[in-house]
């Protein structure tokens, strides 16, 4: 019986791709796959539930962490309270997952205090701390009283492409707007 050389290569092929296939469809482990929705929704929900006066609550990273031969998911969540404020809190959650299923570790305060930039030298990193600038950098008396004297006043934050911060402050159809660099200096004020 002669075999048919195009007849075996395709066979081979065939093979192959079935074998590749299978492979490619098998079920991962979880610690092969992103994080799932589900387990991202259960930490986000956990975390609402330990700080359930939180304005904002979100994911802020997710990595994936091999120690020992086991894997986990190191989960960073913020939790800000009291952001509509000239003194948001803003806190960090860690997540260790499945590894602690969903108990944190201690919640670290980013903002420690609402006297950030009164003296012209800080760093601007999150949107809670662009807030307090904009109403503490030197430059920013404008707005520090337009915050106070209109208490229904409310902040809405925005990143700069150039590493810095423009923070609207609004009250009905009134505003002001501060534009800082991310380093507390004012760039404008309007």
């Amino acid at each position: 019986m002669k075999v048919n050389p195009v007849a075996v290569l395709a066979f081979i092929v065939l093979f192959f791709a079935i074998v590749f296939l299978a492979y490619v469809n098998m079920p991962k482990q979880s610690s092969q796959v992103e994080m799932k929705l589900t387990e991202r929704q259960a930490i986000l929900d956990d975390a609402r539930m330990k700080f359930p006066d939180a304005d904002k609550v979100d994911i802020v990273n997710i990595t994936e962490t091999t120690d020992g031969g086991v894997s986990y998911f190191n989960v960073k969540v913020r939790v800000t309270e009291n952001y509509s404020s000239t003194c948001p809190q803003r806190y960090h959650l860690q997540y260790f997952y499945p590894e602690q299923k969903f108990e944190p570790s201690k919640p670290e305060l980013i903002t420690k205090d609402c006297s950030l930039c009164k003296d012209g030298k800080c760093i601007i990193a999150f949107e809670e701390e662009a807030i307090i600038a904009s109403v503490n950098a030197p430059g920013t008396s404008q707005a520090s009283d337009f915050a106070k004297y209109k208490p229904n006043a409310v902040p809405s934050v925005s990143p700069l492409e150039n590493n810095g911060w423009d923070v609207i402050w609004r009250s009905g159809s009134d505003k002001i707007e501060v534009v800082l660099s991310n380093r507390g200096e004012v760039l404008s004020i309007s």
